[in-house]
């Protein structure tokens, strides 16, 4: 009779444990805070603080410690500071495809980050492991051409030109192709998977993606793609913006033009 009761309080007892596991696997990690720091710039002002990253080929192996310097101790100059460009967590169709992760925004949403630093600061509570997708999109149209960008993840911001092109290897972590066709792909859902996850480096954390306009006097769109890391994690972006050429004008990099 014992040996009943202690087989059946074992078995009542296994059963409550793997009740417990199955909950506890079933509840979702805790939400991390994570922080996204962002300026836009006129070109004048980025290309100024470029030093010898103005020598690299703009993928990322020149850093530009000033740049990062003077917008952290409210040393840019503002006249060249770009205040159009409202910054926006991504919606519908494109959050689902870009970045599928859950984002709840801190209290304060977007704010400037203090009276010494001139970022643009947005806070939110996310999952580790998910993706979200933060959109610019000018207000204005003098300055239409995203041609300059710093990404920085706990280190130095390094420069970055977005070349054109989605299938160049390695995975880039800046690059442009057509706003109308990130637009037509998100509506398909397949925009990350089929397209641009490949070609899209997130080792740091960050990448952006250009959106084009194919009208002459209408403003590029920015994507800032960001991975959710373990912890709590700040990341950095500097998007530098020029008037667009009149002419037909590109450069080449390896592979794909801009």
């Amino acid at each position: 009779m014992q040996r009943s009761v202690a087989r059946w309080l074992g078995s009542r007892w296994s059963l409550g444990l793997a009740a417990v596991l199955v909950v506890a696997a079933a509840a979702p990690a805790p939400a991390v805070e994570y922080r996204l720091l962002v300026a836009n710039v006129q070109e004048t002002g980025f290309t100024a603080y470029l030093d010898r990253a103005a020598l690299a080929r703009g993928t990322g192996e020149g850093t530009i410690p000033r740049l990062e310097s003077a917008l952290d101790t409210g040393r840019f100059p503002r006249s060249v500071l770009l205040y159009d460009r409202p910054i926006q967590p991504g919606g519908g169709a494109l959050a689902r495809t870009l970045g599928p992760g859950s984002v709840r925004m801190a209290p304060l949403g977007v704010t400037e980050t203090g009276p010494a630093t001139q970022w643009i600061e947005l806070r939110w509570d996310g999952q580790p492991g998910e993706r979200s997708v933060w959109v610019i999109a000018p207000s204005r149209q003098d300055y239409q051409e995203a041609y300059h960008v710093a990404i920085g993840v706990g280190g130095p911001i390094r420069y970055f030109i977005p070349y054109s092109g989605v299938t160049s290897q390695p995975p880039a972590a800046a690059y442009a192709l057509p706003r109308a066709f990130i637009v037509s792909r998100s509506e398909g859902g397949d925009l990350w998977d089929r397209h641009l996850g490949a070609a899209t480096d997130l080792s740091r954390g960050l990448a952006v993606i250009v959106g084009t306009s194919e009208v002459q006097m209408t403003s590029d769109t920015v994507y800032l793609v960001v991975q959710h890391a373990p912890g709590p994690q700040t990341f950095k972006a500097v998007v530098g913006w020029r008037p667009r050429p009149s002419a037909d004008f590109r450069i080449q990099s390896p592979g794909v033009e801009r």
